[in-house]
């Protein structure tokens, strides 16, 4: 995990009441968001293998990371690591069988890299959150707390713009392991399935 501090409603990669199954957590010390998407990114590389080293030997048997720009780091966790690895919910993009969109954090930041690393070949429709929102200022701040019903609004008006500019989408995958919590509310407002980070792995936990 990033070493942040903001609120994690259950549905968020960080609260262990989102999973079917016990979670073991490891903080990369001075990992933020920040670096993780607007910064350097791949100077995160090894901290997260040897954090991933350190749940294998602890006895976790699939590994997740908490950011969905983390993609980039899917092959080499799965060198290092005897586990299988999701390093980010994009990687369900390309096992869809229907055509998908991409909610983002930030869609500026969201490059072809990070697709390709993920799996992703082609185009692919993505939309981002506003950058003064709710949930982009409390992540990227690292807020002690945020509005949650603001915050649901906000992703679900992003999912509406998507759905909107794209309309023969058929599924919505989260990037940001943040956004699982309003999965129910997107689904609700647009009428098609939103995937998570957390949906990736019950995936790999159900194989």
């Amino acid at each position: 995990m990033l070493d942040t501090r903001f609120p994690r409603p259950c549905g968020d990669i960080g609260n262990a009441d989102s999973f079917s199954v016990p979670v073991l957590y490891r903080r990369v010390s001075g990992a933020s968001a920040t670096q993780a998407v607007h910064g350097d990114v791949d100077a995160l590389l090894e901290p997260f293998i040897a954090a991933g080293k350190a749940l294998v030997a602890d006895g976790a048997s699939i590994i997740g990371t908490s950011c969905g720009f983390l993609s980039l780091f899917q092959d080499e966790l799965e060198k290092a690591l005897d586990v299988p690895v999701v390093a980010s919910s994009l990687t369900l993009a390309s096992k869809l069988n229907v055509p998908v969109g991409i909610l983002t954090i930030d869609a500026e930041a969201l490059s072809e890299r990070h697709l390709r690393a993920a799996g992703i070949a082609g185009r692919i429709p993505i939309v981002g959150l506003p950058q003064d929102g709710v949930l982009a200022k409390a992540i990227f701040g690292d807020a002690l707390e945020f509005d949650i019903t603001l915050a649901s609004e906000e992703v679900v008006l992003a999912s509406k713009e998507l759905i909107a500019v794209n309309p023969h989408v058929q599924a919505i995958v989260f990037e940001c392991t943040n956004l699982g919590p309003y999965s129910q509310a997107v689904t609700d407002a647009v009428g098609l399935p939103a995937y998570s980070i957390v949906d990736a792995l019950e995936q790999e936990i159900s194989r």
